[in-house]
């Protein structure tokens, strides 16, 4: 079953060389609830790695939920990333530079890199 959803991504969690966790707040029945997505494959190097998707960023997501049942019979959901899609770049990012971005004498310089942007 692949649902969508969209929003603007809260927080990227980048666990390890495999894995990630989005965070998405949507408005449920009037309360602000975290929907947390596990990343993987091109969806994790993309946040990760690539910085092409940024905390602020308003996406589009397909997303698969994949239930677990753990020892103590409890049930654990995934929502697994299977799409994303940019709808609008974050503010703190508006033309995608990179966040060690600076302005100096009006040109956009990377600070990490060095690079003229």
């Amino acid at each position: 079953m692949l649902i969508k959803t969209e929003g603007k991504i809260a927080e990227l969690i980048c666990e390890n060389d495999f894995f990630a966790t989005l965070v998405m707040k949507k408005r449920v029945r009037g309360m602000i609830m975290p929907l947390v997505f596990t990343l993987k494959g091109e969806w994790k190097r993309a946040c990760c790695d690539k910085n092409i998707f940024q905390e602020g960023d308003k996406i589009r997501i397909w997303f698969v939920p994949i239930c677990k049942k753990a020892n103590n019979n409890k049930y654990f959901t995934n929502l697994v990333i299977e799409k994303m899609e940019m709808m609008e770049k974050g503010k703190h990012n508006l033309f995608g530079y990179p966040d060690s971005a600076i302005e100096i004498g009006g040109m956009i310089i990377d600070e990490e890199t060095g690079e003229i942007l």
